[in-house]
């Protein structure tokens, strides 16, 4: 007869399926570079409709995770005009260094804590290791709350508490991978509105965890998402 599963039991298993707890939080630190299209609601020219595009991108992040620090340097491209912008955070504080929009000239100016809270969550969301990190550190916030059948097969789902808004992680009950989380997000226009990333295409990718002594056990890996452009890659930083 088996135990009944728990929180603790998901999450385990997770950061088994990710490459080991241990791997985990020995992580310190990685960057990804990155291409795409941005997509914003309520800028287009008739009231409700969908999202429209604004532009291109190309993003490099930094993240050095034992330092709790992040940089992220954008090239935006939007109706036209290009601009060059990094965010750069260090723990509870932020600032802006390039052209924050369009029109604006280039300056340095303090990050406003709606907005570093902004990068920080979404950052914690798009890599998984950084989100699973959280969990694994503060177990007594999350809760398995029930099971429910996706297109991907059987899931645990977990409630995170996340201030105003919890988190909802599916996990595959037969892979132990992360599938989606989501979230309520507040929007000035639409009011609440529902916040979901979906995890897809794992793969191996060189994180620099180190493990042991002999040199084949230098350099861990962990599981991380795919991209969906050939040319978007995940490395370490040069030490």
């Amino acid at each position: 007869m088996h135990s009944p599963l728990t929180a603790e039991d998901v999450l385990a298993n997770v950061a088994e399926a990710m490459g080991g707890t241990q791997a985990v939080m020995d992580l310190r630190s990685f960057t990804i570079d990155a291409q795409g299209e941005r997509w914003v609601l309520d800028e287009g020219f008739d009231v409700g409709e969908g999202a429209t595009r604004r532009g291109t991108f190309t993003e490099q992040l930094y993240y050095d995770v034992a330092g709790d620090q992040l940089r992220l340097d954008y090239d935006l491209t939007a109706f036209g005009v290009r601009r060059i912008v990094s965010e750069i955070i260090s723990a509870d504080l932020g600032f802006i260094d390039g052209q924050n929009a369009i029109g604006a000239p280039a300056a340095v100016s303090n990050m406003l804590s709606d907005r570093w809270a902004s990068i920080r969550k979404h950052q914690m969301l798009l890599n998984p290791a950084i989100l699973l990190r959280k969990l694994l550190a503060n177990p007594s916030a999350v809760t398995l709350v029930h099971e429910v059948r996706l297109q991907t097969g059987r899931h645990h789902v977990l409630r995170v508490e996340n201030g105003a808004a919890p988190l909802m992680v599916f996990v595959n009950a037969v892979t132990d991978r992360l599938t989606k989380v989501t979230t309520m997000e507040n929007d000035e226009l639409r009011r609440d509105v529902p916040l979901e990333v979906r995890y897809n295409r794992w793969r191996w990718a060189d994180f620099g965890v180190t493990r042991g002594t002999r040199w084949w056990e230098e350099r861990a890996a962990l599981r991380s998402p795919g991209w969906r452009r050939a040319g978007d890659r995940l490395r370490v930083p040069p030490e």
